[in-house]
């Protein structure tokens, strides 16, 4: 609801419209800050430009508290340009979009198990169609995902925190109480590693609607 975490809409190769979670460069920021491990970053190093006027590449040096050398990430134009089509933004803003694929590449690089599998839009855009997955059923009933009954994932557990959150429900039992409750489950949930993808993915769709109806 604060644009920090937000659903996209995309295609499969079929045409056909499907969902996926993706989130901003601030979030991603405020998860590497969240640490206390984050230590800053250097400005965006470009490289050449070529006769369009737009940067072949763009390094972003993130540093670490406790690590004496920086981890950077290196974003190429080529590679993550989306096209005429949807690149106006980037055409508009060259070196500020290929920078922020940069700063993400290094953060995620820098803290791995805090942001892995944690994606901005300005990445997927070169991304092209998506892989078809099976339609979402009505909040409540079990969700269709591809092995449903494995352990959620940790993006998954992360919308359901931040959803949450925007829904004023900050207290973890609280938490736990509620989305007890979503799933119908007669004991109250300990915590939401025990959640799986199916379940995790019904939650989900259900604070959603829940936000859009406030």
């Amino acid at each position: 609801m604060d644009r920090l975490i937000f659903p996209i809409k995309r295609s499969d190769k079929e045409g056909e419209k499907h969902v996926t979670f993706q989130c901003s460069v601030d979030y991603l920021r405020a998860e590497a800050a969240d640490t206390g491990e984050y230590d800053g970053q250097d400005e965006p190093v470009f490289g050449s430009v070529d006769a369009t006027g737009y940067p072949e590449s763009a390094t972003v040096a993130v540093y670490k508290k406790g690590i004496s050398r920086p981890t950077a990430g290196t974003a190429r134009w080529k590679e993550f340009y989306p096209g005429d089509k949807q690149g106006f933004m980037w055409r508009k803003m060259p070196f500020h979009m290929i920078a922020k694929c940069a700063e993400v590449l290094a953060l995620r690089k820098a803290f791995p198990k805090r942001l892995a599998g944690l994606y901005i839009p300005e990445e997927m855009q070169s991304a092209g169609s998506v892989e078809k997955r099976p339609p979402l059923k009505e909040p409540g009933k079990k969700t269709e995902v591809k092995d449903p009954t494995a352990p959620a994932t940790e993006p998954q557990l992360k919308a359901i925190h931040a959803l949450l959150d925007k829904l004023g429900v900050k207290d973890d039992m609280d938490k736990h109480e509620k989305v007890s409750k979503i799933l119908g489950k007669a004991e109250t949930l300990t915590s939401f590693t025990l959640l799986l993808k199916g379940e995790a993915s019904a939650v989900i769709e259900a604070l959603m609607k829940e936000g859009e109806k406030e």
